[in-house]
């Protein structure tokens, strides 16, 4: 069965990096039937495009504005976005929750805004580790689905991927168990069927991310109702993320 790997690189590397990047990853890399995609800085998206015209690679955004244009300075708009070829766009990402002080409500209006231009949407939802002590992480994700997915038409799920992303596991080494994972996935789709219905619940993607490494993606990749990952630290290495991929 085919899974999606989403890499996301951060605020790291300049074209030089990703040049040599991809150069060595399209050597390493056996794709099959598996979707494969790149969240890179916006200063080089139309050049990451362009390096992997011939392959099957998606492209995406970290971040997008939510509105078309205006005085948002240092902002980047979905129209933007879309005439650098991208496929994708990260959405909700906790690092944009936690320091630039993203509002579900907020991200909710991305998403639309993403929608109206046909661009995927990568959601990404969690607890804190607090919240999951305090037995929350039930509550926190039925509300960030509640706000993030308001007003959102069956039909769009199609262009839309969540990510489940615990916050106490990105970044930490601490990788969240196959059950905490499965428990967490069975739930989402639980709160899409109550807010939509079964069909829809069935067939949304769901993915993972948190700590990922070669060393723990078999285990992961037990999980029965995932549909794939999304990788930080791991995918900055090429041999790292082949290793994840074909592995």
């Amino acid at each position: 069965m085919s899974k999606i790997f989403l890499a996301n690189f951060k605020m790291n590397f300049n074209l030089d990096d990703i040049e040599n990047y991809f150069e060595n990853f399209l050597r390493n890399i056996n794709i099959k039937n598996n979707q494969v995609g790149f969240f890179v800085p916006y200063t080089f998206l139309m050049q990451t495009k362009e390096l992997l015209k011939d392959t099957k690679l998606l492209i995406g955004a970290q971040n997008v504005h939510f509105k078309e244009s205006g005085a948002f300075t240092g902002e980047i708009s979905a129209t933007m976005i879309k005439n650098c070829n991208a496929d994708m766009v990260l959405i909700g990402h906790s690092e944009r929750r936690k320091f630039f002080k993203e509002t579900d409500e907020e991200i909710n209006k991305k998403i639309k805004k993403l929608m109206k231009h046909n661009l995927r949407a990568v959601l990404c939802i969690g607890e804190k580790k607090e919240e999951r002590e305090s037995g929350l992480t039930d509550v926190v994700i039925y509300n960030q689905l509640k706000a993030t997915l308001a007003g959102l038409y069956e039909n769009e799920f199609e262009n839309l991927i969540i990510a489940y992303e615990p916050v106490w596991a990105i970044g930490t080494g601490e990788v969240a168990s196959n059950k905490i994972i499965e428990d967490a996935v069975t739930l989402i789709r639980k709160i899409i069927k109550d807010l939509y219905n079964s069909e829809l619940a069935e067939s949304t993607k769901i993915i993972y991310g948190g700590s990922i490494s070669s060393k723990n993606c078999k285990t992961l990749s037990k999980i029965k109702n995932i549909n794939g990952f999304l990788i930080g630290g791991a995918s900055l290495n090429y041999n790292e993320f082949s290793e994840i991929i074909n592995s």
